[in-house]
């Protein structure tokens, strides 16, 4: 009997510890396809020139780390990306003015450009094509191993045991009708 709750639990290959194994390796793949620093350069590259602005009008003269200064001092410290990230990004990084502008001025020619806009729109489409390759490999993995906790919860331990034999002795003719 402990032999057979280690087989269905740990060794099974749809254990909760495979299942963490999994998600560990998808991680990895996704890190070392685009690590998050890069991600968050090429999320940055997709964004239009109002989130550069942060808030203030393209005559405004203050600098959005500035901006970002005055937002964590009110305890403003948490936004949607979409609304006012830029100048807390610009203070915790430090950028001054300059530095903004030409990052701006950067911004600008990554959007005329059209072959860029492919590229990084291709880069953003491989990391969700990942994202949703393992999401499918994760639920093929919980669906597998509720089959077989049904399958299984029907049968007495020793038709458990005859069951694994008879899956190791006739695994080639199994994977054969499989195919």
């Amino acid at each position: 009997q402990p032999q057979l709750h280690l087989l269905d639990r740990q060794y099974n290959r749809c254990s909760q510890e495979m299942l963490v194994v999994s998600t560990f390796f998808t991680q990895q793949c996704k890190s070392f396809a685009i690590p998050p620093q890069i991600k968050f350069v090429l999320w940055l590259t997709l964004q239009n020139d109002v989130f550069f602005r942060g808030g203030r009008s393209s005559s405004d003269r203050l600098s959005a780390a500035r901006i970002g200064e005055k937002m964590l001092q009110a305890g403003n410290d948490r936004v949607p990306p979409n609304n006012n990230m830029w100048p807390l990004v610009c203070n915790e990084i430090g950028l001054s003015y300059d530095q903004e502008e030409r990052v701006r001025q950067y911004q600008r020619t990554l959007l005329k450009a059209s072959p860029t806009w492919l590229e990084r729109h291709k880069s953003r489409a491989s990391g969700l094509v990942m994202k949703s390759m393992c999401d499918a490999f994760q639920t093929v993995s919980i669906r597998t191993r509720q089959r077989e906790h049904n399958l299984h919860g029907g049968l007495s331990s020793e038709q458990r045991i005859r069951f694994y034999k008879f899956m190791e002795q006739n695994k080639d003719r199994v994977k054969r009708k499989m195919e």
